[in-house]
């Protein structure tokens, strides 16, 4: 896994959702954008896309109620991330919320999972963050 977390106590404003980054390569010219697929039979399957193609990121089998509360290149390496927020509790576990971010790249790793609900998103020093319950995560 990837640690693109760092936390620290403090609150602020929520921002807007920029537009979608453009990744440039020798012969590819494609934006990456995530949606999910709800409850495919229970449980909900993530999917990435990047130009026309639609890769699984996690899929069903993972057990795992999602949603997504924002996309944006978070590490700035100029592909689109998305932030997903577990919801632990839907499989009538009760437990807080995790969220974690999946890369925006054809490996889409993902980074490791911290505590949290509902995010809010706001530049803080330069820099993309999600503050959740009186802590700041960041790239």
């Amino acid at each position: 896994m990837v640690s693109w977390c760092a936390v620290t106590a403090i609150a602020g404003s929520a921002a807007a959702t920029p537009a979608p980054r453009v990744i440039h390569g020798a012969a590819l010219q494609a934006t990456i954008t995530y949606h999910l697929v709800e409850g495919a039979r229970f449980f909900d399957i993530l999917v990435g896309r990047i130009g026309r193609r639609d890769y699984v990121v996690i899929g069903e089998g993972t057990d795992m109620c999602l949603e997504l509360p924002d996309q944006r290149d978070y590490d700035e390496d100029g592909a689109r991330d998305v932030l997903v927020l577990h919801d632990i509790g839907c499989d009538g576990v009760s437990a807080n919320d995790a969220l974690f971010f999946v890369s925006g790249n054809k490996t889409f790793r993902r980074s490791n999972r911290f505590v949290g609900g509902r995010p809010r998103i706001e530049r803080w020093e330069g820099r993309w963050s999600v503050v959740t319950r009186a802590v700041r995560v960041e790239p």
